[in-house]
């Protein structure tokens, strides 16, 4: 099948409705994941030499006298064309080649084709990480080397199988997520299932019955060609929204100031341009702060009045993916070089994370009429680093391990005496001791990176980054007026996809953030009794003898310090919280059908998932519906007399019925409310270990529907491994 991918991508560039430089872009870009072994060589010298190999030894020629001799179809010089076509697209296209392991490392990166080649191989995670880096318009190609019919895939063994089974269950793993997956296909709008001559599966029917009415319904009533022919050329109309309107006035208007207007003018949605309004403006509170004139303090905004008192501010912006914060973050991070901060560190799992933050940190830079070589200097993650600071890969080589990306940014402003450098450097979030004396330290990616670490980062561990009398040990500023000032923080995150699927970032970090708001109120006071009565269960002692250990002694001394830790934490952070949240789309359209399809399959999305979805009800927007989400209590708290436990069927459950579906999100939706570091490889162990039980805690709400089709409310859910039955072997083997 890997030699229809240069067909798919001639048609996908002759169709896509973009210019000729837009095409030769980054954004045209193919990503190619694979497990382990691509079946040829990535390396144009390696395959030319393979060419001539071939020729020496005869095996060229007689594929083209194959093709010359005979009444046949010349199926050697197909074969020979077919070879060149593939090697035209891997010489001419801009391919990027990851292995599936590798697959975190294109978070944040955006492709006009994707490829998926090993299917055995594919794992929830990895099919979320992937899919949603396409753009809007763009190819998600799954290939299947050794599938002759699609029901091969209901017994298919997959990698992920062999972690699944045990001694006791046996080797037999049923499928369920494939077939599931496959099921879901066909409901998919936008996907068609082909074999490897592009012929149209019978799984595909609906759809290829849908884009045939498409295609044909503009010229079944034109009955003189030439009219058929103009109505062809003319251009594709379109409208704007109430949001455009108000985002090209918003553009109008801060069209002359500075710093911002040039900046604001990049933006792509109204979402966008208030995210970074927001940025610059706290961007511009701390210009402020640092300014010595008493007149200007005086009509500072919220986010001001917070860093001027030597507390912290953080802006947290969340959106799914695909909403534009990467670019957002790099504008503002334009700005706020602009605003003359000389330090700013950003941070994500890995530095490839981080392409779309310094793309837009450049072009930023160039709309505020900076120049390149003559203004700043570019720094990237291999080879020698041009400062002392920003390369971060002194010595390190680009390769298929580490991708060229730019990881710093040295800005040289003032002439003479006054010039001074400011430099946007990328640091790893484990290197939290090189972010000393960083003025803005921007997180992207946050929920992909463990809590503690982002805790860290944020100065919310009372360890780090607190006040202390010690200057040079502790993590922050010092102003002028001899006060330590703590650092602005930027929060960019996702709330659902693969980084959101752990909702630690936002049912425990922004909740500590909200409730640290609350100054001297109730939120100070829940954060030290939390603080105390964990640093009390965690000393316990013997049944015996508690008077010579003196356990309760060591018992309140921890609570103690914990409750004075905590409490000093919480009047240094201070921390003004700002939530903004993106939900217009810029990488695909608004209500992509792909987009759908994946939160669906993966269950990505389960608060805002609709029961009826697979009935096309989603324009019932009722506001007086008792029941807004899918996560909502009909029947209440029912008393525990009442409530039945169930042994749930695993084949019924990922059948794709849509019951079973609406049943199946808003199980998932209790595990990812409660559970915060589930992933979407948690779905597929739940479907396919054989080990593994059910049982679900139901309400008596069923019998109360009139419709027959309602389903009770899930009170709790208990997920059951069975273990045991080890052979004498694997006892003595360990």
């Amino acid at each position: 099948g890997k030699d229809q991918v240069p067909n798919l991508h001639q048609i996908l560039l002759r169709t896509s409705n973009q210019s000729k430089s837009e095409r030769v872009s980054n954004s045209n870009s193919v990503l190619w994941c694979y497990k382990k072994e691509l079946g040829f060589s990535t390396h144009r010298k390696k395959r030319m030499e393979k060419l001539k190999r071939d020729k020496k030894r005869g095996l060229a020629k007689q594929a083209t006298q194959a093709g010359s001799t005979g009444g046949g179809s010349g199926s050697g010089t197909a074969a020979l064309e077919q070879m060149d076509n593939f090697e035209l697209f891997l010489t001419n296209t801009d391919i990027t080649w990851c292995y599936y392991k590798d697959s975190h490392r294109v978070l944040g990166t955006t492709h006009s084709l994707l490829v998926l080649q090993d299917f055995e191989a594919l794992t929830p995670n990895i099919m979320a990480r992937t899919v949603e880096t396409v753009r809007g318009g763009g190819l998600v190609v799954f290939l299947m080397r050794t599938v002759k019919s699609l029901r091969q895939l209901y017994a298919m063994s997959m990698d992920v199988h062999a972690r699944y089974r045990t001694e006791g269950s046996g080797e037999v793993v049923a499928p369920r997520f494939n077939e599931r997956f496959i099921l879901s296909l066909a409901g998919c709008r936008n996907c068609l299932v082909c074999d490897d001559e592009l012929n149209i599966l019978p799984l595909s029917k609906k759809t290829l019955g849908r884009l045939t009415k498409m295609g044909l319904s503009p010229l079944e009533d034109d009955d003189d060609d030439e009219e058929g022919d103009n109505r062809q050329k003319k251009d594709v109309l379109s409208y704007k929204t109430g949001d455009d309107v108000q985002l090209e006035q918003l553009k109008e208007t801060l069209q002359d100031t500075p710093h911002v207007g040039k900046l604001v003018e990049l933006t792509k949605t109204l979402d966008q341009a208030r995210a970074v309004l927001t940025f610059l403006e706290a961007c511009a509170d701390r210009d402020k702060n640092n300014s010595s004139n008493a007149a200007a303090s005086a009509s500072l905004s919220p986010l001001a009045s917070v860093l001027n008192n030597g507390k912290s501010a953080t802006v947290s912006l969340t959106a799914a993916r695909g909403r534009g914060k990467s670019a957002a973050l790099g504008l503002c991070l334009a700005g706020a070089v602009s605003f003359g901060f000389k330090s700013v560190v950003v941070t994500a799992p890995e530095p490839e994370n981080l392409v779309s933050v310094f793309q837009f940190l450049v072009e930023g830079l160039t709309a505020l009429k900076y120049q390149e070589h003559y203004d700043y200097t570019l720094g990237y993650n291999y080879g020698s680093s041009s400062d002392g600071n920003g390369g971060g890969g002194g010595g390190e080589k680009a390769g298929r391990d580490n991708t060229k990306c730019i990881v710093s940014v040295t800005v040289h402003s003032g002439k003479g005496k006054k010039r001074q450098r400011q430099t946007v450097r990328y640091v790893r979030p484990r290197d939290a001791d090189k972010m000393v004396g960083a003025e803005l330290v921007a997180i992207d990616e946050a929920a992909a990176i463990p809590l503690p670490v982002v805790r860290q980062l944020m100065q919310l561990n009372p360890n780090h980054g607190g006040r202390s009398k010690s200057s040079s040990n502790a993590s922050c500023l010092t102003g002028e007026n001899g006060n330590e000032e703590r650092r602005l923080t930027f929060l960019s995150s996702t709330i659902n996809g693969y980084e959101g699927t752990g909702r630690a970032l936002s049912l425990k970090l922004i909740k500590e953030l909200r409730d640290s708001n609350n100054a001297g109120g109730g939120g100070r006071g829940s954060l030290v009794l939390d603080a105390a009565r964990e640093a009390g269960n965690d000393i316990a002692g013997s049944g015996t003898k508690k008077g010579e250990a003196k356990v309760h002694e060591k018992r309140w001394a921890a609570e103690s310090a914990a409750a004075k830790d905590a409490y000093a934490a919480s009047s240094s952070l201070g921390s003004s919280l700002k939530e903004l949240e993106l939900s217009h789309p810029i990488r695909y359209a608004l209500g992509d059908p792909v987009e759908a399809w994946l939160n669906n399959l993966l269950c990505l999305d389960c608060d805002s998932f609709d029961v009826n979805n697979t009935l096309a009800s989603s324009t019932n927007n009722n506001v007086s519906s008792p029941a807004t989400s899918s996560m909502d209590l009909k029947g209440g708290a029912p008393a525990p007399a009442e409530c039945e436990l169930y042994h749930v069927n695993r084949d019924a459950l990922f059948s794709y019925h849509r019951l079973s579906e609406s049943f199946l999100q808003k199980l998932w939706g209790l595990y990812t409310s409660a559970h915060y570091k589930n992933t979407p490889n948690d779905l597929q162990m739940l479907s396919d270990a054989p080990a593994h039980n059910v049982f679900v805690l139901l309400g008596p709400t069923a019998e109360e529907d009139e419709n027959g089709d309602g389903l009770p409310d899930i009170l709790a859910i208990v997920q059951t491994s069975l273990e045991g039955k080890l052979s004498r072997k694997t006892i003595q083997a360990q």
